[in-house]
């Protein structure tokens, strides 16, 4: 009984691997890579699916356009968004695939839609290369805060901000080391200064698949900003901020005097504030400029605050211009400056310093 059994199944089991799925459309399950990368048509793609046809296969895509500037199509966020079409409409082009096996093609695709067709007819559509945003940093945010959107393929511009009634079109904040990079896994947006409470909706759209494009990265909800608790501006503790004292001394006063009351925010008005050493905030404190744009805090790191270098380093350890601790911040601040002074500077700040310097900008 059980012989006639086991053969049973193993005459099921050469069938199932035998299965002749022809009747059956093909149907597509993924493409890699599914999102923009800089260089969408500089190399393969690779499409996953079922009852392709190695004998005879045909790809099409198709890049839908938006009739109006994305300004304006945003006002169809929150509505149903149109099927796509069934079948490559007018302006597809057919695309030569490199290799098709029963579950794998391999073409140079182009556009943001994607069809196979076999003897059994199309798939369905398949939506490619679009943006993929994945989390957004915050749940709540005030006025004026930076967001983070982590995601692949994150535009740099063409962010909204939509509530019911209110639409926002947040300012994009490139970071110094994102232009070297050109890492677009990760976007800072800054909430505009007189955005009104409530729950938003958070879109991007990278300019490709028309009005299938909007992708949607998370909820926001804007709320009233909390005390900002005692404040400490550094001009009273004899800062300049003409980018040519060293306001060392009277941002270390402020920040001390900021500790001493139990925390506070440190302010640093419009200007550049030079410091020849880092910075360190303790907890309970925090660093908030004027503006990103126009709050400048410059200077370099100070490698004996740093661990002690490993004996195999021929140089001191890399120094931060500003270290933070456990419940500190910066805000609408702009950092910039080096990691170390160098081998040969003078140790001694009451000596003038023998070494000249080239300033390597990183905006937080």
């Amino acid at each position: 009984m059980n012989a006639k059994l086991n053969l049973a199944l193993a005459l099921a089991w050469v069938g199932l691997l035998n299965f002749d799925a022809r009747g059956a459309k093909p149907e597509i399950s993924y493409v890699f890579p599914d999102f923009p990368t800089g260089y969408p048509n500089a190399s393969p793609h690779i499409l996953t699916g079922e009852n392709f046809d190695p004998a005879k296969t045909e790809v099409w895509t198709w890049q839908p356009r938006l009739s109006d500037s994305l300004r304006d199509a945003v006002e169809q966020l929150g509505k149903p968004t149109p099927e796509l079409p069934a079948q490559p409409p007018e302006g597809a082009q057919r695309v030569g695939p490199l290799d098709v096996e029963r579950q794998i093609i391999v073409a140079p695709l182009q556009g943001s839609v994607v069809w196979v067709k076999t003897a059994e007819g199309f798939s369905k559509p398949y939506l490619f290369h679009v943006a993929k945003p994945l989390w957004v940093s915050e749940e709540q945010a005030e006025p004026g805060a930076l967001v983070h959107v982590f995601g692949f393929g994150l535009p740099r511009s063409d962010w909204v901000l939509k509530s019911a009634s209110i639409t926002l079109f947040p300012r994009t904040i490139v970071e110094a080391r994102a232009l070297r990079t050109a890492d677009r896994r990760l976007v800072y947006f800054q909430v505009p200064a007189d955005a009104s409470t409530g729950k938003y909706e958070l879109f991007c759209h990278d300019s490709n698949g028309g009005a299938w494009g909007w992708q949607k990265a998370g909820d926001l909800e804007i709320v009233v900003p909390k005390p900002a608790g005692k404040l400490f501006d550094v001009r009273k503790f004899g800062a300049k901020g003409d980018g040519l004292a060293n306001d060392r001394n009277a941002m270390e006063a402020a920040i001390a005097a900021a500790q001493k009351a139990g925390g506070g925010i440190v302010f640093f008005p419009p200007g550049t504030h030079l410091t020849d050493s880092t910075l360190a905030v303790p907890s309970g404190v925090r660093l908030r400029g004027a503006s990103r744009d126009n709050c400048i805090l410059q200077g370099f790191g100070d490698a004996r605050k740093a661990a002690r270098a490993a004996w195999f380093q021929s140089l001191p350890p890399p120094t931060a211009v500003i270290r933070l601790h456990n419940d500190t911040g910066l805000e609408s601040l702009t950092v910039q400056g080096a990691t170390w002074l160098g081998a040969t500077a003078v140790t001694d700040r009451s000596k003038p310093c023998r070494t000249s310097f080239r300033f390597r900008s990183a905006a937080r």
